[in-house]
């Protein structure tokens, strides 16, 4: 399964525009990142809309400690826009997918769309 070290040649990939986007999924969980501008990913993290059901409240307090602004207009996922490189990208999209999750690395895979 998927190593962070995947995890960041992806989205090295993305910043040099190989692909439009970098999926670390868990069925049903995922968390992903696509480009904004040069040097600016948007991280999003799946919000209760597309799970079978809602997420707790100790879920949503850590996306909120995550930095993670709650899904509205922008995105129907919780989303952020980190000024950071892919290893810090990286970091915090594992970050995301254990802590509020339940879900290592390992146990996910990366995709590129």
């Amino acid at each position: 399964m998927a190593t962070a070290q995947e995890l960041v040649d992806a989205l090295l990939r993305l910043s040099r525009h190989e692909c439009d986007a970098v999926i670390l999924q868990a069925e049903p969980f995922y968390v992903q990142a696509a480009m904004v501008s040069e040097g600016e990913f948007v991280l999003e993290a799946v919000s209760g809309a597309f799970l079978p059901g809602p997420l707790t409240a100790g879920q949503l307090q850590k996306l909120h400690a995550l930095r993670f602004q709650p899904p509205g207009p922008l995105s129907p996922n919780h989303w952020q826009h980190p000024r950071s490189d892919a290893v810090e990208a990286a970091r915090i999209l594992i970050q995301t997918l254990s802590d509020v999750y339940g879900v290592a690395v390992g146990a996910a895979e990366v995709i590129e769309v």
